[in-house]
């Protein structure tokens, strides 16, 4: 069953986004995962899409299309937009 897009983030479909980190055996098939990165001195500001972070977590995002950038590594991270924070403030 197909998900519902929530929006747009990078110019692919989001599907979930969540406060919480969701492990490997947690994630579901055919979903990429990406993370995003506060900024260290405003929490509630997201600052960076990554596909792992290790501090300074802000949220998840479940995606039903990859962001090729980072899949391939040809990123490290992707700045979050003011788009990108006005959707993930409707949902977070």
């Amino acid at each position: 069953m197909e998900q519902q897009a929530l929006g747009h983030i990078a110019g692919v479909p989001v599907v979930t986004i969540t406060p919480f980190r969701i492990t490997k055996d947690k994630q579901i098939k055919g979903l990429f995962y990406y993370n995003l990165r506060h900024d260290e001195e405003y929490v509630d500001d997201p600052f960076s899409l990554e596909k792992h972070v290790w501090s300074c977590h802000y949220c998840t995002i479940a995606t039903s299309k990859p962001i090729a950038s980072l899949e391939d590594n040809s990123l490290e991270w992707i700045e979050v937009t003011e788009q990108d924070k006005q959707l993930l403030a409707k949902y977070y």
